[in-house]
């Protein structure tokens, strides 16, 4: 159900995505707030936490960027020996560098970053890095288009790799709205949000 919320948002978003805005690049400056929906296969059945999620990213001259991001998430997990629900939370904590080109033209983006990652999952809670790298295109002058992978590493007990798929539409040349999903090998991220592009 949550899921259809997000894909209905981001169809009714597209109609009001207009030719008003006409970015010709790809921005690595941004801050952003989102809702998020996860889905973990191995912490329980119907385990789907939700929350926010906060992010930003700031580019220098020499293509490097930072950028960093926290997302707090919970959900009700039914305990089989009492059948009682225990409120159960999730967060990420990513921070790192990375690395942007532009391919034939800035409406067309190559990048790679890494970095710090901490994963805290109930009561247990482990660091360690991730990596990701992907394209970022401005398929029109109001729609970018984003494709790439994701790899999460902390402790023994996650280590996950995921695809990334994600399209935003420009309200105007700062203000996007940015729905994403990500495939992991032991589940699942859909978010939809707003960026403010500076």
């Amino acid at each position: 159900m949550k899921k259809s919320a997000i894909a209905l948002a981001l169809v009714t978003t597209a109609g009001f995505a207009t030719q008003a805005s006409a970015r010709d690049t790809v921005s690595y400056d941004y801050i952003g707030a989102n809702y998020m929906q996860v889905e973990i296969d191995d912490v329980a059945d119907n385990f789907e936490p939700d929350g926010y999620e906060v992010r930003g990213s700031f580019q220098f001259e020499n293509n490097l960027f930072v950028e960093a991001s926290y997302s707090d998430l919970n959900d009700d997990i039914t305990l089989d020996e009492t059948d009682s629900d225990v409120d159960y939370d999730v967060s990420y904590r990513l921070a790192g560098i990375g690395y942007a080109w532009d391919l034939g033209s800035p409406r067309n983006s190559l990048y790679v970053s890494g970095g710090y990652a901490d994963v805290e999952i109930g009561d247990a809670s482990e660091d360690g890095y991730y990596l990701s790298a992907g394209v970022r295109s401005m398929l029109t002058p109001s729609i970018e288009g984003q494709l790439g992978a994701k790899h999460i590493d902390v402790g023994d007990d996650y280590d996950t790799t995921g695809a990334v798929a994600s399209l935003a539409f420009f309200l105007t040349d700062a203000l996007d709205i940015r729905a994403s999903y990500t495939h992991e090998d032991n589940g699942s991220i859909a978010s939809l949000g707003l960026n403010f592009n500076f």
